[in-house]
């Protein structure tokens, strides 16, 4: 960094245009700075501020840069630099600058922080990606995931966990990828933002491995009819391959058409992103998040084959997985496939500081924009508070910032993650709106003015820093009166018994009967209390039904519509508008408990069930409050096990939080993504067959792959194998020679272990026989020469030992 750093200096100097070569972010960040016309003298003396840090973590010299414009001493300080009368034209850190905290100081030298075991890609899906960059995947989680996804049958529900950072995105695409031409994959995220910024990133992927089709990826309000339109055609014609939206879309907008995809076969996987939030928001704040298990029940229903749902997240806690699998499988609760590659990020740096008053908490925030470094997302918890700090930033000078809430209108939301994702901004601003599943690597510090409701949600949003595996800060400044806000936010209303029951019997009244046990009711019914027709009385009542479907009295479904009353050869607009209007303000409702007329015990059971959420509600709040108050308390340990699955703890990783810097411990950024586990119906209990199969050793290995590709074939065609184990070589000749349309298989290494995946294994006349798991719970197909000798067996011939053997021309003429 030596050279980059004179290189930077000449260039400040104006002795050098030359700007190839500086790849330090920092350096690279003030040269767009002062390129910026846009750019205020907060942002320059920042960029300044981070650039000279960067260069005294890494022992640079001169430890000085080249500054002429006339700033006054006080702007100067404010932002920990000064000049010098030995270098009147030159600017240097203050000696306060220079005490700064030295556990930050490997967040300015961009060090490496996150070290991860990357098994290499199974072999398909090189040649499915075609991009040279995809070599391995980052993780055992995401090598599992992937795996599990993409051989699971199309009627299963999986619930994947992989830390921010591992590579969640890489699952959709590959499940993309490598899904038959015309089935559809829809991926429904929280927000529009979200939408657009992965949609964005899919098609750059589609384009790469030659699929795209020319349009857009993503379904939102802000598109014209001709864009929607288009859409809608290749839905139809099965050529949109894969579609981004919110769950309002999905329940709403797009509702029609998901259901004829999936009459006709056609809709091959719905994927939820961020699926932590159908607990965290669909319970009162957005119920359309609710409503995405019972239409996807619903869809599930009307496919000849199934849909496949697959729940993706970066932080599940218990009482969110547990609800999940509730709303989503019901009694098969069993029947859901678990994936939980979880780790600790060891990226962040955390820091944590009360204010004493509002004047002082407003003091704090201030220089810790000014000292830390950037990129810096700013997060507050409502808008008028985000509003207040973009207003008080721009009025201070700083002009590289934005600012990004809920009721950011659509077409700057996407000038925004534009400019953000392209170095534009240095600070963003933002409430929760920003960030759920955004990727932007370099972000160095993530800013909290004020308390997040729980610990999970301040967890994720600090994990937006770090991306690149490099060390981050994670700085949360509050005062005494913030407390009370957050736990109001926490307690977001549950609706009261009382007035439930009031809703439910009127729906209950004016329902229209189906068959016994289930019907069909008014989204708009209005009890004596209630006087006009409103959207909040529909979303009042839809709360009252998802809570009764939360404590177990009712399933509620979207019924498949009857789509020939909107058939395009239908001319009665009236009829059309009648129908939409009906369709869309009933929903069905299965009884799943006697009583649900009963008000006492109605009572009783909707009373207890809020109780237990309200509690579990309370539990993530208490977790953050308690740290706040006491971070002699180890955040690393509280983060282990709020983050505990079903007894597994995830990796543990500490970037150094207060309690461990007090202890004078070293950041603990071990190897990490080695484990995963898989549970559910993916891994068998009981012990698997095992099938030999022999054969002649008399070709070459080459002449034997492409024989046997046609039987390889069948069996994985036939789904009874889903995985190939041998030697690397063989792996990648057996790809190249497969026949294409195949479905994905995984390519085992001959030492890897197995517990989900019925296996074929071969040996090649040249090699030997690997050492197998004898107790295995897989089925097993091996294919061997039958020259090879039985270990332990003297004189035998591995084979023989076995009577169900079989000789390679039988077998295949036995494969279905």
């Amino acid at each position: 960094m030596e050279n980059q750093w004179q290189q930077l200096r000449a260039v400040l100097n104006g002795e050098l245009n030359e700007r190839d070569g500086l790849s330090g972010q920092f350096f690279n960040r003030l040269l767009y700075c002062l390129d910026d016309v846009r750019a205020g003298e907060c942002d320059r003396l920042h960029a300044f501020y981070d650039a000279l840090q960067c260069a005294r973590a890494l022992g640079l010299t001169p430890l000085r840069l080249p500054y002429r414009h006339l700033t006054e001493g006080t702007m100067l300080q404010h932002f920990g630099l000064r000049r010098d009368h030995d270098y009147p034209g030159e600017l240097l850190l203050t000696r306060e600058a220079e005490e700064i905290d030295p556990h930050l100081l490997p967040v300015w030298k961009g060090e490496q922080r996150r070290f991860l075991e990357t098994p290499p890609l199974d072999v398909l899906l090189p040649s499915v990606l075609n991009d040279p960059r995809y070599t391995h995947y980052t993780s055992a989680g995401q090598q599992q995931a992937v795996r599990t996804v993409l051989t699971c049958g199309r009627d299963k529900t999986l619930l994947v966990n992989l830390p921010t950072g591992s590579g969640k995105t890489f699952v959709i695409h590959s499940q993309m990828l490598t899904s038959p031409r015309r089935h559809l994959t829809l991926v429904i995220v929280p927000t529009v933002a979200l939408a657009i910024e992965q949609a964005l990133r899919a098609q750059e992927v589609m384009q790469q491995a030659g699929q795209d089709h020319g349009g857009r990826y993503v379904w939102h309000s802000g598109q014209s009819t001709e864009e929607r339109n288009e859409m809608k055609s290749r839905l139809a014609s099965g050529e949109q391959r894969a579609l981004f939206c919110s769950p309002e879309a999905a329940t709403g907008g797009l509702l029609l058409q998901l259901f004829s995809l999936a009459e006709r076969g056609l809709l091959g996987a719905v994927i939820v992103d961020e699926a932590h939030l159908i607990d965290q928001w669909g319970a009162e704040f957005r119920p359309e998040f609710q409503l995405l298990a019972p239409l996807v029940r619903s869809l599930k229903a009307t496919s000849p084959d199934g849909v496949k749902v697959v729940l993706l997240s970066a932080t599940f806690s218990q009482s969110t997985l547990n609800t999940l699998k509730a709303l989503f499988a019901g009694k098969r609760q069993g029947s859901v496939i678990e994936v939980n590659g979880s780790f600790l990020r060891p990226e962040p740096v955390w820091y944590v500081s009360e204010a004493a008053s509002h004047e002082d908490h407003l003091a704090q925030v201030e220089n810790a924009i000014a000292r830390l470094p950037a990129p810096m997302i700013l997060y507050t918890t409502e808008v008028e508070q985000a509003k207040f700090w973009y207003q008080y930033l721009r009025e201070r000078g700083y002009r590289r910032c934005g600012l990004f809430h809920g009721a950011t209108p659509m077409q700057e939301r996407e000038g925004l993650i534009h400019a953000w994702r392209n170095d534009g901004l240095d600070i963003m601003v933002a409430t929760s709106a920003f960030g759920v599943g955004m990727d932007k690597n370099n972000v160095r510090s993530v800013l909290h003015v004020a308390v997040p409701e729980n610990l999970d949600r301040f967890y994720q949003e600090s994990g937006r820093g770090g991306r690149d595996g490099k060390a981050s800060v994670a700085h949360i400044i509050f005062h005494h009166k913030q407390l009370q806000v957050a736990r109001n936010i926490n307690r977001t209303k549950l609706i009261g018994a009382s007035k439930g029951y009031l809703r439910w019997a009127k729906m209950h009244q004016l329902r229209e009967q189906h068959q016994p046990g289930q019907f069909i009711v008014p989204l708009r019914a209005k009890h004596a209390d209630i006087r006009m027709d409103s959207q909040s009385n529909v979303d009042w009542n839809l709360r009252t039904l998802l809570l009764m479907q939360r404590a177990g009295f009712i399933d509620i479904a979207y019924p498949p519509p009857d789509l020939s009353a909107i058939a395009p050869d239908e001319r009665d607009e009236a009829k059309i508008r009648a129908w939409f209007d009906h369709y869309f303000n009933h929903i069905q409702v299965s009884v799943r408990r006697d009583g649900h007329m009963d008000e006492a015990r109605w009572h009783e059971g909707i009373q207890a069930h809020r109780s237990h959420e309200l509690g579990m509600r309370k539990q993530g709040y208490s977790a953050l409050e308690e740290w706040l108050n006491d971070p002699s308390i180890s955040l690393c340990q509280k983060l282990a096990q709020f983050y505990t699955l079903d007894g597994f703890v995830p990796e543990i990783a500490c970037g150094g939080c207060p309690a461990c810097r007090s202890k004078g411990y070293p950041p603990f950024t071990p190897t990490l993504g080695r484990i995963a586990h898989v549970t559910g119906e993916a891994v068998r209990n009981v012990m698997g067959n095992e099938q030999r199969v022999y054969y002649p050793a008399t070709l070459t290995n080459r002449l034997l792959l492409r024989q046997w590709s046609d039987w390889i074939a069948r069996l994985l065609a036939n789904r009874q194998i889903q995985a190939i184990r041998a030697s690397q070589s063989v792996l990648a000749q057996l790809s190249a020679v497969l026949p294409a349309g195949l479905p994905f298989w995984c390519s085992l290494a001959v030492d890897e272990e197995n517990t989900c995946w019925d296996e074929l294994v071969l040996v090649l006349p040249d090699e030997a026989m690997p050492e197998l798991d004898i107790f295995a719970t897989i089925n097993r197909i091996i294919v061997a020469p039958e020259r090879l000798q039985e270990p332990g067996y003297r004189g035998r011939r591995w084979w023989e030992v076995d009577t169900s053997a079989v000789a390679l021309e039988q077998f295949q003429r036995n494969i279905i």
